[in-house]
């Protein structure tokens, strides 16, 4: 049997379902460790398994609380004897790195999410020592080799859901108002609230975000008190709804970051966000911030653009982008993305099937 190791709960782990088909689709029986640390409503299925701690306050307390998940998952671990285990993120793995050296050397699939803590030396050793003694690695983006050793047990996995969706022929900006639409979950980072605040009450331009608020966002609040009018907020969708809202949008809003000046860090700058997925596969351009690897991506395939959140020209650069679109090269580069991402996505298959199977 194969044990899945979350660190949070299913509604903050979109990249689980992967895995879940994968297994599935071989026939190979599997359970799931999620940390339900928010308190959500949790599935009644024998292969969840809940570790009911709640995970709020100030840093020590967190510390503490990570500490006590720590020995609740070994716990399960040493009860369970896996056969394989999936780490999905960086933080459990470092958290259960002595174990996971001792008892399953060559024996856990890694996944490797987001930027954590890597420049720290300490922590940046006990990753690189993860993924060399891990059955294979992936990364969600190839941004994250700015901050992480390379290394040939590493393959790409891209968080893509859907291939062919039926989009070829749509029209682009072809309604009065223009929808500038965030897909996924939101947050108010500086840069956002500063798109916001330069577009706001646009006559052109409707900024709209689709998804879960997480918990401490106020960009609901940030909007009645700056008065800002020409903002749309729907919540919580199921990914089969995403073909129904991109029908909807316009540009896709890819801009996040805390920076205000200066380099981004490696949290914000080296990620690619699902939206490029739904980018290439529904067919809408993509808008960015500057400075980060997902601009590089955009340029390379000629997506969309990228923007200084801090500019006063913004609504200016979204005029010029879209009197300029070329919609022959947009699409050229959307299949063009699709097709490499098809292959090394083929490649992760391979992999994680072989590697799966008892």
């Amino acid at each position: 049997m194969v044990g899945i190791v979350c660190f949070w709960d299913r509604i903050a782990t979109p990249y689980l379902k992967k895995y879940e088909d994968l297994l599935l689709e071989i026939g190979e029986p599997y359970e799931v460790i999620f940390w339900n640390r928010s308190e959500c409503i949790v599935e009644d299925d024998a292969i969840y398994i809940y570790i009911n701690i709640k995970c709020f306050g100030s840093k020590i307390k967190k510390i503490k609380k990570f500490i006590k998940w720590r020995k609740e998952v070994l716990h399960i671990l040493e009860n369970k004897r896996y056969d394989k285990l999936v780490i999905l993120s960086t933080v459990p793995g470092v958290l259960l790195y002595t174990y996971l050296v001792k008892k399953y050397k060559s024996n856990y699939l890694f996944d490797i999410r987001d930027y954590t803590l890597e420049a720290n030396p300490i922590f940046g050793w006990i990753v690189t020592n993860l993924v060399e003694n891990s059955a294979f690695t992936t990364i969600s983006s190839k941004g994250f080799y700015e901050w992480l050793k390379p290394s040939d047990r590493i393959v790409p996995n891209h968080n893509i859901t859907f291939y062919k969706p039926n989009m070829e022929h749509r029209k682009f900006f072809c309604r009065e108002r223009i929808n500038f639409t965030f897909v996924g979950n939101v947050r108010l980072d500086l840069q956002t609230k500063m798109v916001l605040y330069l577009l706001k009450n646009s006559q052109r331009y409707i900024s709209s975000f689709i998804g879960r608020i997480v918990p401490g966002c106020d960009i609901i609040e940030f909007c009645q008190i700056e008065n800002i009018q020409n903002v749309h907020f729907q919540g919580h969708f199921n990914l089969e709804d995403k073909p129904k809202i991109y029908e909807d949008v316009d540009l896709i809003n890819a801009i996040y970051a805390n920076a205000t000046c200066g380099k981004i860090g490696y949290g914000d700058s080296t990620p690619l966000p699902n939206r490029i997925y739904d980018c290439v596969c529904f067919k809408v351009p993509i808008v960015c911030c500057k400075g980060i690897y997902l601009e590089k991506i955009i340029n390379k395939f000629n997506l969309g653009f990228a923007i200084d959140a801090y500019a006063d020209n913004i609504e200016s650069e979204f005029d010029k982008y879209i009197n300029s679109f070329d919609e022959r090269k947009f699409l050229a580069g959307c299949n063009e993305f699709m097709e490499e991402v098809h292959c090394e996505e083929q490649h992760f298959i391979k992999l994680a099937k072989d590697y799966l199977k008892s």
